[in-house]
C-alpha cells in the first residue's frame, strides 16, 4: 500500500463509511486514556453519546455548510476509510475547530495523519479562520506529537467532574 492513497472531501452520504473509523477510535481513546476505560478510577467510556448520533451531527453538518469532512480511502477494491478529518468553521469564519482527525491503526506511520492536517489546515486556511481549536484526549501522546509538529501549542486544561 502506497502513502499516495486518494484524499477526497465527502459528501453527507458518505457519512455512514466513517462508522468503522469512529469504533476504533471509541477503542484507542479507551486503551490509552486513564479517564476513560472500565476501571472503577475512569470517568467512563468514550464516546459518551451513541455513534449514531455523533454521525447524524455530522450529516446535518455537512448539509448546513458549517463543517467539511476529508476521507483517505485504501486502494483495493473496498475504498475502505483508513482515516479522516472534520472542521468546523463557526458563522462568522474567525474560529475553526478540527473536530477529528482519526487513522485508523494499523495504516499509521505512514503520513496519513500529517496529509489530513494539512487538508484540514488549508482548509481552515481558506474560509479566514484566525483561530484553529482542537481537543486531544489525555494520554493520546501520538495526536499530540502531531498538533505540535504543525505549531499548536498547550493552551488550557480542560478538567470535568462527574457526580
Amino acid at each position: 500500500m502506497t502513502n499516495r492513497l486518494e484524499l477526497r472531501e465527502i459528501t453527507a452520504a458518505d457519512v455512514p463509511r466513517l462508522r468503522a473509523s469512529l469504533i476504533e477510535l471509541a477503542a484507542w481513546h479507551n486503551s490509552v486514556s486513564e479517564h476513560f476505560g472500565d476501571t472503577e478510577s475512569s470517568a467512563g467510556a468514550w464516546p459518551v453519546k451513541p455513534f449514531e448520533t455523533t454521525l447524524a451531527g455530522f450529516d446535518e453538518a455537512l448539509r448546513r455548510g458549517t463543517s467539511r469532512i476529508a476521507v483517505i480511502e485504501s486502494d483495493d477494491e473496498t475504498r475502505a476509510v483508513i482515516g479522516f478529518a472534520k472542521v468546523d468553521i463557526d458563522s462568522v469564519g474567525q474560529t475553526g475547530k478540527i473536530d477529528y482527525l482519526v487513522v485508523r491503526e494499523t495504516f499509521r506511520g505512514r503520513g496519513h495523519g500529517s496529509r489530513l492536517m494539512e487538508w484540514a489546515m488549508a482548509t481552515l486556511r481558506r474560509a479566514a479562520v484566525t483561530r484553529i481549536e482542537v481537543k486531544v484526549v489525555a494520554g493520546n501522546d501520538g495526536a499530540i506529537r502531531l498538533y505540535e509538529k504543525h505549531g499548536f501549542r498547550v493552551y488550557a486544561h480542560l478538567l470535568w467532574k462527574n457526580e
